[in-house]
């Protein structure tokens, strides 16, 4: 096949695919999410539960992209100075901002609370204490406390279209030749720091349920660390890059880690990066076990690719749609369904 017939086969599939998820999202009632189970069929079910169980998740991961000049000393997002007319670039950001606020005091109510984060990068490792490091890497660590700490939330940064870091960790591959240590390594290589810094803070009881979340390069993040260490045991992954890092773990230590591993893919019908991650999953199907992964497909916004990429906007359609009478609130909740599935193969859409 010459070169030419290759690129009209590349261009063929990539039209037929895009007609597919328009005509797809043009289809799919607002209330409503399509749910799928890894590579397996694909149903239908009420959209208000699966939003009442990703808002504060979501809250979290628009969090994320608060500017650092609106962190405490913790690197974590201050609610005086998020209300600062004075701390923001301009009136857009702070509508931002102050959305933020009014998510954050939701998540207070909610009893979590953030507890530390991470702004610019984390260290080389030791055995390679002079890697090219790359910046831009944003990420807050949450706890819920409840008669103690009962879960903890690792929240990543999307890309910031200003930063080069976050470029170079979204195009990585292009960067073999000369390697960096972009946010991926970094996440990877620092996780297990991470995780006993917050159970130092007194999250580290058995039953205490660590999570990792973001949105965008955030999503790829959160399933690296997800990959990459046993404490993580679940994902919730919004309008997730598609790359992951997967193969950046040993598959000895994949095997190990991603028993009993649930990952929720939640996205926005037609958002800029469904088509990039559907042939991806066309090529690597996902699995239905060990890591579970469950994606849901939601149709709330409108506008251009672009603009349905907005993890502001989703976050606000979420709550909307969880707050919707009508459809009673049932539980979605995957964690039970990943911890189960070796058991029971044929799974519910759950």
């Amino acid at each position: 096949m010459g070169v030419s017939s290759c690129h009209s086969a590349a261009r063929w599939l990539a039209t037929t695919l895009l007609v597919a998820l328009l005509s797809a999202c043009a289809s799919q009632p607002r209330d409503q999410v399509r749910v799928t189970i890894g590579s397996g069929p694909s149903e239908y079910q009420a959209a208000r539960s699966y939003a009442a169980l990703y808002v504060p998740y979501a809250m979290m991961a628009t969090a994320a992209y608060s500017d650092r000049a609106v962190l405490n000393a913790e690197h974590c997002p201050d609610t005086a100075k998020l209300v600062n007319r004075g701390l923001s670039k301009d009136e857009a950001d702070f509508a931002f901002h102050k959305n933020v606020h009014t998510w954050i005091t939701d998540l207070q109510v909610r009893k979590w609370e953030c507890r530390f984060g991470v702004v610019g990068s984390l260290p080389c490792p030791p055995r390679n204490p002079q890697c090219k490091l790359v910046g831009g890497l944003e990420f807050h660590v949450w706890r819920r406390i409840d008669n103690g700490c009962r879960e903890v939330a690792i929240a990543f940064r999307g890309t910031d279209r200003n930063d080069l870091g976050a470029w170079q960790s979204n195009f990585r591959w292009l960067h073999r030749l000369a390697p960096r240590f972009d946010q991926y390594d970094q996440v990877r290589e620092n996780i297990g720091t991470i995780v006993r810094r917050i159970e130092a803070a007194g999250c580290n009881r058995p039953n205490v349920r660590f999570v990792a979340v973001g949105h965008s390069l955030g999503g790829g993040l959160a399933e690296q660390v997800g990959y990459a260490h046993p404490k993580i045991r679940y994902v919730y992954a919004f309008d997730p890059s598609p790359v992951t890092g997967f193969f950046d773990v040993s598959a000895l230590l994949r095997a190990a880690y991603n028993a009993d591993h649930g990952i929720d893919r939640a996205y926005e019908s037609g958002e800029i990066l469904s088509l990039p991650r559907h042939i991806i999953e066309d090529i690597y199907p996902p699995s239905a076990c060990d890591p579970r992964v469950r994606i849901i497909r939601f149709n709330l916004l409108t506008g251009s690719p672009v603009e349905q990429h907005s993890m502001e906007g989703l976050t606000e359609n979420l709550r909307l749609s969880a707050a919707t009478r009508g459809h009673p609130l049932r539980p979605v909740e995957g964690y039970s369904a990943a911890a189960q599935c070796g058991e029971h193969p044929a799974q519910s859409h759950t």
